[in-house]
Protein backbone atom coordinates (compact mmCIF):
# COMPACT_ATOMS: atom_id res chain seq x y z
CA UNK A 1 0.00 0.00 0.00
CA UNK A 2 0.85 3.64 -0.33
CA UNK A 3 -0.38 6.59 0.97
CA UNK A 4 -1.00 10.01 -1.02
CA UNK A 5 -1.79 13.30 -0.64
CA UNK A 6 -4.20 14.99 -3.03
CA UNK A 7 -3.03 18.41 -2.58
CA UNK A 8 0.97 17.89 -2.66
CA UNK A 9 0.73 14.85 -5.00
CA UNK A 10 3.37 13.53 -2.67
CA UNK A 11 2.99 9.64 -2.34
CA UNK A 12 4.59 7.91 0.66
CA UNK A 13 5.18 4.12 1.02
CA UNK A 14 4.78 4.24 5.04
CA UNK A 15 1.65 5.57 6.69
CA UNK A 16 3.10 9.26 7.54
CA UNK A 17 2.75 11.08 10.62
CA UNK A 18 0.74 14.03 9.27
CA UNK A 19 -2.62 14.00 8.33
CA UNK A 20 -3.71 14.43 4.48
CA UNK A 21 -2.88 10.97 3.30
CA UNK A 22 -5.02 8.66 1.99
CA UNK A 23 -3.97 4.99 1.95
CA UNK A 24 -4.39 3.35 -2.05
CA UNK A 25 -2.75 0.23 -3.52
CA UNK A 26 0.17 0.70 -5.33
CA UNK A 27 -0.68 0.25 -8.87
CA UNK A 28 -3.67 2.19 -8.31
CA UNK A 29 -1.95 5.32 -7.07
CA UNK A 30 -1.05 7.64 -10.49
CA UNK A 31 -4.41 6.47 -11.55
CA UNK A 32 -6.60 7.92 -9.11
CA UNK A 33 -3.97 11.50 -8.57
CA UNK A 34 -4.57 11.82 -12.33
CA UNK A 35 -8.27 11.34 -12.29
CA UNK A 36 -8.82 13.71 -9.06
CA UNK A 37 -6.57 16.14 -10.39
CA UNK A 38 -8.70 16.22 -13.69
CA UNK A 39 -12.16 16.41 -11.63
CA UNK A 40 -13.47 12.83 -11.52
CA UNK A 41 -13.18 12.73 -7.89
CA UNK A 42 -12.97 8.64 -6.86
CA UNK A 43 -14.43 6.91 -3.83
CA UNK A 44 -12.91 3.62 -3.69
CA UNK A 45 -10.44 1.63 -5.61
CA UNK A 46 -8.73 -1.65 -6.14
CA UNK A 47 -6.08 -2.48 -8.33
CA UNK A 48 -6.95 -6.26 -8.25
CA UNK A 49 -5.10 -8.38 -5.58
CA UNK A 50 -4.13 -12.26 -6.48
CA UNK A 51 -4.31 -13.79 -2.74
CA UNK A 52 -7.88 -13.01 -2.26
CA UNK A 53 -9.27 -12.87 -6.08
CA UNK A 54 -10.44 -9.43 -6.22
CA UNK A 55 -11.34 -7.40 -8.77
CA UNK A 56 -10.09 -4.20 -10.50
CA UNK A 57 -12.44 -1.17 -10.33
CA UNK A 58 -12.74 2.52 -9.59
CA UNK A 59 -15.63 3.88 -7.97
CA UNK A 60 -16.55 7.87 -8.45
CA UNK A 61 -18.84 9.87 -6.28
CA UNK A 62 -22.48 9.61 -7.80
CA UNK A 63 -22.19 13.07 -10.29
CA UNK A 64 -19.23 12.01 -12.14
CA UNK A 65 -19.94 11.27 -15.62
CA UNK A 66 -17.68 9.66 -17.80
CA UNK A 67 -16.79 10.77 -21.37
CA UNK A 68 -15.41 7.16 -22.05
CA UNK A 69 -14.77 3.84 -20.71
CA UNK A 70 -11.53 2.21 -21.14
CA UNK A 71 -11.15 -0.99 -23.44
CA UNK A 72 -11.76 -3.95 -21.49
CA UNK A 73 -13.49 -2.11 -18.81
CA UNK A 74 -17.39 -1.64 -17.95
CA UNK A 75 -19.60 -0.02 -16.11
CA UNK A 76 -21.11 -1.80 -13.75
CA UNK A 77 -24.52 -0.47 -13.30
CA UNK A 78 -25.33 -2.68 -10.21
CA UNK A 79 -23.79 -0.06 -7.70
CA UNK A 80 -25.03 3.48 -6.46
CA UNK A 81 -22.02 5.07 -7.50
CA UNK A 82 -20.25 4.96 -11.14
CA UNK A 83 -18.09 2.12 -11.21
CA UNK A 84 -15.75 0.56 -13.66
CA UNK A 85 -14.56 -2.99 -13.92
CA UNK A 86 -12.22 -4.78 -15.93
CA UNK A 87 -14.02 -7.35 -17.88
CA UNK A 88 -11.73 -10.24 -17.69
CA UNK A 89 -10.11 -10.32 -13.66
CA UNK A 90 -12.31 -13.54 -12.92
CA UNK A 91 -10.54 -15.59 -16.46
CA UNK A 92 -6.93 -15.09 -15.28
CA UNK A 93 -7.89 -16.11 -11.58
CA UNK A 94 -10.07 -19.53 -12.29
CA UNK A 95 -6.92 -20.88 -13.94
CA UNK A 96 -4.53 -19.49 -11.17
CA UNK A 97 -2.03 -21.80 -9.98
CA UNK A 98 -0.22 -20.28 -6.56
CA UNK A 99 3.32 -21.15 -7.48
CA UNK A 100 3.48 -21.43 -11.30
CA UNK A 101 1.38 -18.33 -12.43
CA UNK A 102 2.21 -15.73 -9.51
CA UNK A 103 4.26 -13.65 -11.87
CA UNK A 104 2.12 -14.42 -14.64
CA UNK A 105 -0.84 -13.07 -12.73
CA UNK A 106 1.33 -9.98 -10.96
CA UNK A 107 2.46 -8.67 -14.53
CA UNK A 108 -1.16 -9.08 -16.14
CA UNK A 109 -2.46 -7.08 -13.10
CA UNK A 110 0.20 -3.99 -13.97
CA UNK A 111 -0.72 -4.31 -17.58
CA UNK A 112 -4.25 -3.30 -17.14
CA UNK A 113 -3.61 -0.99 -14.61
CA UNK A 114 -0.66 0.61 -16.58
CA UNK A 115 -3.85 0.92 -19.45
CA UNK A 116 -6.12 2.04 -16.41
CA UNK A 117 -3.46 5.44 -16.54
CA UNK A 118 -3.03 5.29 -20.19
CA UNK A 119 -6.88 6.05 -20.34
CA UNK A 120 -6.71 8.45 -17.00
CA UNK A 121 -4.01 11.12 -18.91
CA UNK A 122 -6.13 11.26 -21.92
CA UNK A 123 -9.17 12.39 -20.28
CA UNK A 124 -10.12 15.76 -20.51
CA UNK A 125 -10.63 17.82 -17.50
CA UNK A 126 -13.57 17.40 -16.06
CA UNK A 127 -15.02 21.04 -15.99
CA UNK A 128 -14.40 20.57 -20.26
CA UNK A 129 -16.71 18.68 -20.47
CA UNK A 130 -19.37 20.16 -18.53
CA UNK A 131 -19.40 22.75 -20.99
CA UNK A 132 -20.64 20.70 -24.28
CA UNK A 133 -22.60 18.11 -25.16
CA UNK A 134 -20.71 14.81 -24.98
CA UNK A 135 -21.31 14.27 -29.19
CA UNK A 136 -19.46 17.67 -30.22
CA UNK A 137 -16.49 17.01 -27.03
Amino acid sequence: MNYINFKTGKIKHHKPEIPGYIEIDDLMCPIIFELNRKGYITKYCCQGHIEDKSTTYIMFEYWVKLPSIPENWYLDDTLELPTIRYKHNMFIYEKFNQFEDFYKVYNHLVYINSELYNWAKSLPDYESILDCDYDEC
